[in-house]
């Protein structure tokens, strides 16, 4: 039992500590709000500020490539890649649901409220180039016959 926990544990660390394929590729990142309404909103977008700037600070590149903005300025969801040397490295971890707890400028009480949002880091895909040859496509050609094609032929006009 003892040389058994020995191994597991062993093969554990490697799988932990082994080198990462991916780890000088650069990624996409996607933020959306989560629980907490508008204030969510707002976390978001400073989430997203505070992950430009950190990639400004490293000297990468960030390209936006969809967005979509809540009330108050806040952000619904944002997606950007970030290239340069070590992104992947440096933000692999970031994955997951982000909280704060604060008190919102949404709150005219004062009360200190949670929201969330989630962060996903994926590894951008490269380039692959493959062709689909004739022999391996099947095209099925079918036609409406009965009661449904009548009517629909009566439904569209000339």
């Amino acid at each position: 039992m003892v040389g058994k926990k020995a191994s597991l544990e062993a093969q554990l660390k490697k799988m932990l500590t082994g080198e990462d394929k991916d780890l000088g590729r650069d990624v996409i990142v996607e933020i959306r709000q989560g629980t907490g309404g508008l204030e969510a909103g707002l976390f978001a977008g400073d989430l997203y500020r505070m992950y430009t700037q950190y990639a400004a600070t490293k000297g990468w590149q960030v390209e936006l490539m969809s967005s979509s903005e809540s009330e108050l300025g806040g952000l619904k969801e944002v997606v950007f890649s970030v290239k340069g040397k070590d992104a992947y490295k440096r933000l692999k971890f970031e994955s997951g649901v982000h909280r704060v707890q604060r008190v919102p400028s949404t709150e005219s009480q004062g009360r200190i409220h949670t929201s969330t949002a989630t962060v996903a880091i994926m590894v951008e895909p490269k380039e692959v180039e493959f062709v689909i040859e004739s022999k391996d496509l099947r095209i099925d050609t079918y036609r409406a016959s009965g009661p449904a094609a009548s009517i629909c032929k009566r439904a569209i006009p000339r």
